[in-house]
């Protein structure tokens, strides 16, 4: 069960303005709207990615704005997301939106996490030097390196992820 109340979250313009949902258990509820009004907003704070600027969330009765990092952790164990058309995370780095899954579902060191990183790093073209530091809305080529995000995770298995 989900339940969102009163959300808010302005940046330069208001996004969500005194938003609430509630979306009982076991039901599958679709989020459809024009471009930047604010669905991938509601899903990352579902998730505890992002924080309201007001309001609450309720996840399974866990309000999700006053859990730890530990729990917050396990909560996200339990939440599959793929945002628009596979897109990264734009408030990461790429490197950091492969190493994000590394981090929060396995018990990696950060070597292996670095060596995995950089091992999905490689075939970059050349004119996209540096580009793993770059915000994924500037690297053309950004659906690849989702795909090379989620075979980080299981490197030696050939299946389909969503």
């Amino acid at each position: 069960m989900i339940t969102l109340t009163g959300l808010q979250k302005s940046w330069e313009r208001p996004v969500l303005s005194n938003l609430s949902l509630h979306v009982p258990e076991g039901c599958l509820y679709g989020l459809i709207g024009p471009a930047a009004a604010g669905k991938s907003v509601v899903l990352k704070m579902i998730a505890g990615l992002m924080r309201p600027d007001r309001g609450d969330v309720q996840v399974s009765g866990q309000d999700v704005l006053q859990m730890t990092e530990s729990e917050l952790t396990q909560h996200r164990k339990g939440i599959g997301m793929v945002f628009q058309n596979n897109a990264l995370f734009d408030f990461m780095s790429v490197e950091a939106n492969i190493a994000f899954p590394l981090r929060r579902l396995f018990d990696l060191p950060e070597t292996e996490i670095s060596r995995r990183v950089a091992q999905r790093g490689l075939g970059l073209p050349l004119d996209a030097v540096d580009a793993n530091r770059r915000r994924p809305r500037r690297v053309a080529q950004a659906e690849d390196r989702t795909k090379r995000a989620a075979s980080a995770v299981h490197p030696h298995r050939s299946r389909t992820r969503v």
